[in-house]
Parts: structure tokens; sequence; C-alpha cells
């Protein structure tokens, strides 16, 4: 059993799998609160800012992990509990000031552009970054989701179906071989082919700046008529959106529309996408369009001018 167990993987979300039944959401999303909201949550928050930890090895605590599920579980707040969602107080909320501010943490664009970039490039290309692996595909098994994508026993090795968002070896070096092809304009960016190679089918080594550009410019057009319609629509999608964020003028009133887009292109990804894929850095783009309207155009706010 302590085997079997190792063998999945350990999240904290496995002892919640009721969330995870596959049912539709019906109800609207929740509004996002204000930071006077937040405040009143917080309020009898009590939180030990600098207490030391008690440090254990890695093989202790995992045993651990297998032994005291229960425990752990029963220590955390009760569901009904306000302060169930809360693990710390931040400690900005000192500041007279900080509950009334609209935009507290101002995201920046640049690091979210080159890890949901690079996020896309490790999936698609399937190398040895890609989120979607024998714990995504195990944890697709325990959801109860996605029956043509769950892991296969052929004797002693554990067989991946391939997924709709993969490509094929030959649609690995059209693509690269579309990238090597690219040549910019003065000054546009890098030399993106030196970060190409056709044989066999790789890329890496990309800074901040060539994620920005690929995903803004060269995603769209080196994917044509390589993956199936439904995983590249969406992914054109998410690069139409960064592309129309990162402009340097910007209509008000189309950020409002822009906001609800991004919202609907997470769902379409998630049709196709392995749920391993949306950590918290591919939960970042909804807020970025909000951000924009309320703080200004990203160009002022990214960090492109201080990393010159």
């Amino acid at each position: 059993m302590r085997n079997r167990r190792r063998l999945r993987p350990d999240h904290p979300y496995r002892r919640r799998k009721v969330w995870f039944d596959n049912t539709v959401e019906l109800g609207t999303a929740n509004r996002i609160q204000s930071g006077a909201e937040i405040y009143e949550c917080l309020r009898d928050f009590r939180n030990e800012f600098g207490r030391p930890l008690e440090k254990k090895g890695k093989r202790k605590r995992m045993e651990a992990d297998d032994d005291d599920d229960d425990v752990i579980a029963a220590q955390e707040y009760e569901e009904d509990d306000d302060q169930w969602r809360w693990k710390k107080m931040s400690i900005f909320f000192q500041l007279a000031y900080w509950k009334d501010l609209p935009v507290r943490h101002n995201i920046d664009v640049m690091h979210v552009e080159k890890n949901v970039s690079d996020a896309l490039l490790s999936i698609l290309m399937h190398n040895g970054k890609s989120k979607d692996g024998l714990k995504a595909r195990q944890d697709l098994e325990d959801i109860g989701i996605r029956s043509n994508l769950h892991t296969q026993k052929r004797g002693k090795r554990t067989y991946l179906p391939p997924a709709a968002y993969w490509l094929s070896k030959e649609e690995k070096r059209k693509f690269c071989r579309r990238l090597s092809k690219f040549r910019g304009p003065d000054g546009y960016c890098a030399n993106i082919s030196n970060c190409v190679s056709v044989d066999p089918p790789n890329i890496g080594s990309m800074k901040s700046h060539d994620h920005h550009v690929m995903l803004q410019n060269l995603f769209p057009v080196a994917l044509r008529g390589l993956l199936p319609r439904g995983p590249r629509i969406a992914v054109n999608r998410i690069c139409n959106f960064f592309n129309r964020l990162c402009q340097r003028v910007i209509d008000p009133e189309k950020l409002v529309t822009l906001e609800s887009e991004v919202i609907e292109t997470m769902c379409q990804l998630e049709r196709y996408f392995p749920p391993s894929l949306f950590d918290i850095m591919f939960h970042m783009p909804i807020h970025l369009a909000r951000e924009a309207r309320l703080g200004g155009p990203v160009h002022f706010r990214w960090m492109y001018p201080f990393e010159r």
C-alpha cells in the first residue's frame, strides 16, 4: 500500500476529490474582492512572522506525509470559516492606505509572457520541461476525466497515449524549420534561429524578449496547419490576447471586452490541455487586462526598461 501511494502524485487537493467531480459549473464567477473586503476577512487573522520552523530531513517528512494525512487535514480551517483559504496575512496590510489601493500588486507582464510561452512551447514539443508527464496523466485518472489519455501498462513499461496537443516528429521538424527561417528587422529581436535545432527538433536558450516575440508574432504563424483545429485556435487566442494587451495605445472600453475574452480563452485551453498546465502563472493573464484598465498601458509597468 505504501509503494502504491508513493506512485501517486502527492498534492493537497488529492484529499478533496469531491471538488473535481467533472460536473459543469453553471454559476457566475465570483467578483474580485477589494482590499477593504480582504482586510475585513483578515481582521482576526493571527500570523507570527519570523517564527522558526523545525527542520526535518526529506525522508522523515515524506514518511510523515504518508502516515499523517488525516492529522494534517484536521488541522486546516473549516470551509465554513472565512479564514480557511488564507495561509498568511501580508505585512503590507499594516500600511494604512494598502486596503484602499485599486491595484496592489502590479503583475509583471514580461515574466507572465515568458512563463506562458515557455509552458506552451514545452508541452507542444513534449520535451523534458513539459508538464504533461506520468504524474499529470495519473492526475487525470484520479479525477476521472479523459479516459483516452490514461496511462497504459505494456509489460514492464508505462505508455502515455499521444494527446491532441502534441506535435508529431514531422510536425516538430516543420515547426522548427519555420522558426529557423525567421528573419526580423534589425533591432526587432535576437536571432531566434540560434535557439532552434531542426534535426533533432529542439528549441531552447531563449531569453524573455525572445518569448515575447514568439508568443505574440511567431506562434500563430509557425503553428499554422500543424495542430488540430481546437488546440490551435486556443493557442492563437492566448497569443492574440497578449498582442492586444501590449499595444502602445489602448482603448479602455476594449479592455473590458478583453477581460471577458481571456476568461473564455482559458476555458477553451482547459478543454484540450491537461490540468497540470494551469499553475498560478497561467492564472495571471486573467488579471492583466483589469490592471491595464486601472494602471495604464503595460509598457509603463513591465520590467524590460530595468533589465535592459
